[in-house]
């Protein structure tokens, strides 16, 4: 059913999409193929670019610590370098190695004295330092600070720095706030970061004591503030035991402890690197790196804020520049629909008025684009159409003029031949045999052309019809022509149209024998040929030049009579070609003093195969 639904609204808003007029539709599907790419373009940048900068800010961070553990592994390497001067002095072991309990006052005294020697030449090089000191392993400490002491019976494991600094077997150890095991109570009212060492000694590598060099906590602070001051994170520094070296901003109170020792484990297990974990009141990213010289850790914790601050200003512009380009390209895509639909409308609106009648109508575009080629086509179809209702209703009237010019003709046409046929008999009366016998073969004559619905006969009866012309003709001229027929038993039966060859043979007398002296002679031949009837039309007329020649061919070629060649034969010629096809017609040879001969070729059809139609046209 759900899916039945979806369906259903699918369907709908496909069959409103439809209806929408194209303008809407090219505004609708341009605008959202416009926006759909300029936001996904934006979404897109926008990950990327916060993916980047998320990276760099976590490189950079990464970056800020690495320096900041190597200027404090420098500073207290530069300490360690101090603890190397106890290892180095001959005196000072020889020293360490004798029992104080058998020192006279007065060695006593030199002891002292050359011990505070060596500690303030320290002093002199460190300044930072706040106290140092020096004990044996046979129990003779020397300390050099606020408060100055000389030599003292001590047992020295009793510290625990001591001990460990032994157990490191030559390996500098750093201490916080060991002030408290001081052996006297009180060394300086300043929290310390120590660095002490064990002496050994160098003929035979046995352990002579330790020095320890304190310094102060706000010391290392500064160096911590001075590196991490333009970091934008909140840094903190702990030993490997979880102890807090460094942490201004009191970070440690505002997580949650078991989640930050959480953190804290990830961390020591690598050296550098970064990772995100929930602390107290949100998601923080946590950036660290170990070192191999103090074990202490550096963290930088970058709260989500800090880090999406940049972003969501990209995002804010990025939101923007959108809806600007959104705006931007609605107005466009509705300049655009406007431009290609506009031309539309009132091409629509001139198809309508065109359909109404009015041809006289043009859009006249402008434009180079297929819209302006539609236009420019549509106008050269109004003015075509124009001609052709023009030239249709003036042969209409033409036409009209013809049908009433022939009804005027064919009123009572039996009343004609009876006329005639009254002057006839009248002849005969009379006995004037030459007048009556005349009027017979013209009635005949007429007979053929008036009556009769047949636009196609038979050769035979063109060729009778033919015979009463030369009759005619004959009788006017005094005998002067003479027909010869000439026709294969086969096509006298075969169908041509009406009114062929009489045209034609008037064609010879009025022009091929109207300055020929002597016998006029046409000749009618007639032969098959394939599915073909040649009939030929010769005379031994005058003949006619190429010149003359080339431009009755031309007029027949254009279907247009001209001052060498009568209406009756172009006529023909345009006939034949209409009934039969454009292969057949009339074809004209002739040369000067040789007369000229005229071949029609017409398809063999023999009655059954027309039957009973007034008219038949044939497909060339």
């Amino acid at each position: 059913m759900k899916r039945e639904g979806i369906r259903a609204v699918l369907k709908k808003t496909g069959r409103l999409f439809l209806n929408l007029k194209i303008q809407s539709k090219m505004i609708l599907l341009f605008s959202s193929v416009f926006i759909i790419s300029i936001v996904a373009v934006i979404y897109i940048f926008y990950v990327n670019w916060s993916s980047t900068l998320k990276r760099e800010v976590i490189d950079y961070s990464s970056l800020y610590l690495k320096q900041l553990n190597e200027t404090i592994d420098k500073y207290f390497d530069d300490l360690e370098r101090f603890t190397l001067m106890a290892q180095a002095d001959s005196n000072l072991q020889k020293i360490l190695r004798e029992d104080i309990s058998n020192f006279s006052d007065v060695e006593m005294k030199e002891k002292a004295d050359y011990l505070e020697n060596f500690m303030f030449n320290i002093y002199t090089l460190k300044p930072d330092i706040i106290n140092i000191v020096l004990i044996s392993e046979n129990g003779m400490l020397v300390t050099e600070g606020i408060r100055k002491y000389s030599l003292y019976n001590q047992n020295p494991w009793e510290y625990k720095w001591y001990t460990r600094a032994v157990s490191s077997k030559g390996k500098s150890m750093i201490f916080k706030n060991i002030s408290n095991e001081d052996p006297l109570g009180q060394i300086s009212d300043e929290s310390a970061i120590s660095v002490a060492r064990v002496i050994t000694d160098n003929t035979n590598n046995n352990v002579l004591g330790c020095i320890r060099i304190d310094v102060a906590y706000n010391k290392v602070q500064r160096i911590i503030e001075s590196v991490g001051k333009t970091a934008a994170m909140d840094i903190l520094v702990m030993a490997e035991d979880y102890s807090v070296i460094f942490d201004p901003e009191n970070i440690i109170g505002q997580c949650s402890i078991p989640r930050f020792a959480e953190a804290f484990e990830k961390i020591l297990s690598m050296e550098s690197g970064s990772l995100r974990q929930s602390l107290g009141d949100g998601i923080r990213t946590i950036v660290f790196d170990n070192s191999e010289y103090t074990g202490w850790s550096t963290i930088g914790i970058i709260s989500e804020e800090k880090l999406l601050q940049e972003t969501r200003e990209v995002r804010n512009l990025s939101l923007i520049i959108t809806a600007v380009t959104v705006a931007v390209i609605v107005v466009l895509c509705v300049f655009i629909a406007l431009g290609i639909t506009k031309p539309l409308k009132k091409l629509s609106k001139s198809m309508s008025l065109v359909s109404d009648g009015n041809f006289d109508i043009r859009v006249g575009f402008e434009y180079n684009d297929e819209i302006g080629d539609i236009g420019r086509s549509f106008d050269k179809m109004a003015h075509k159409i124009k001609e052709l209702v023009q030239r249709e209703y003036v042969q209409e009237i033409k036409r009209q003029e013809v049908e009433l010019k022939a009804l005027m003709a064919q009123i009572n046409p039996h009343f004609l031949y009876n006329t005639l046929e009254s002057l006839r008999m009248k002849a005969v009366v009379n006995k004037d045999h030459d007048v009556a016998e005349m009027i017979k073969k013209f009635s005949r004559f007429l007979r053929m052309n008036v009556i009769g619905s047949n636009d196609i006969v038979e050769i035979e009866e063109e060729l009778n019809h033919v015979g009463y012309y030369i009759d005619i003709m004959n009788m006017r001229y005094n005998n002067r022509f003479r027909l010869i027929i000439d026709m294969e038993d086969d096509i006298v039966n075969a169908l041509i149209l009406k009114l062929t060859l009489q045209p034609l043979i008037e064609n010879s007398i009025f022009h091929g024998f109207e300055s020929k002296e002597g016998d006029c002679v046409i000749e009618i031949k007639g032969r098959k040929q394939g599915c073909d009837i040649f009939i030929e039309v010769n005379d031994n007329g005058v003949g006619m030049d190429e010149v003359i020649l080339a431009e009755i061919r031309n007029a027949l070629n254009n279907a247009a009579a001209s001052d060498r060649i009568g209406i009756g034969i172009v006529n023909v010629h345009k006939r034949l070609m209409y009934y039969f096809g454009k292969s057949y017609g009339i074809s004209i040879f002739s040369a000067p003093e040789k007369g000229t001969r005229i071949e029609i070729r017409i398809p063999y059809t023999i009655k059954s195969e027309v039957g009973d139609s007034d008219a038949q046209t044939f497909d060339s």
